[in-house]
């Protein structure tokens, strides 16, 4: 028959193991825990970069469109100032053919020699004076062309950037030269 010391030392390892069961179980059953919880953090990440990849792929598709309508604006200004220094030269040929910019005669009454007096008629010796055309000095005549040519270089900037704006859905449709 086994000693009571035998008894006492059996019964304390099936308390011992009854007691370590326990702290196992519950040590167990939180990492299960953990783990439902991990796993609901899991997903909820999983969306959160599905959502972020959703928005991505549509930034890089607006930023591909942009640039698209980016270069083809960059294009059709190209174009169109090509095509304006174009008429620019043939309109400054043709201006210098007929004499280059000329006004009216009747408008320039007053001589340089005279103080400030108005010439008649019969002051010049030449009666076609008044009725005829005199062509403006060439400082004149170059500084008027250039300010013709920086106002169209500026309305075709204009219209460049308002077909663009246009062109992003802001308003409207594009604006086509008169």
């Amino acid at each position: 028959m086994p000693s009571i010391n035998a008894w006492l030392i059996g019964l304390l390892l099936l308390l011992a193991s009854n007691i370590g069961s326990y702290f196992y179980g519950s040590h167990v059953e939180k990492g299960i825990q953990l783990g439902k919880q991990a796993t609901v953090e899991v997903k909820k990440l999983n969306q959160t970069v599905d959502t972020v990849v959703k928005h991505s792929e549509n930034i890089v598709s607006d930023v591909i469109k942009n640039n698209e309508i980016e270069r083809k604006a960059n294009e059709d200004y190209e174009k169109a100032s090509a095509e304006l220094r174009k008429a620019r030269d043939e309109n400054r040929t043709l201006v210098r053919q007929l004499g280059g910019l000329r006004i009216p005669s009747s408008v320039c009454t007053i001589s340089a020699g005279t103080n400030g007096e108005t010439e008649t008629a019969g002051t010049s010796k030449r009666n076609e004076d008044l009725t005829g055309t005199i062509a403006l000095p060439k400082q004149i005549d170059e500084d008027l062309q250039s300010a013709s040519d920086e106002a169209d270089e500026f309305i075709e900037g204009y219209r460049t950037l308002q077909n663009w704006v246009r062109e992003q859905g802001f308003y409207g449709t594009t604006v086509k030269k008169p």
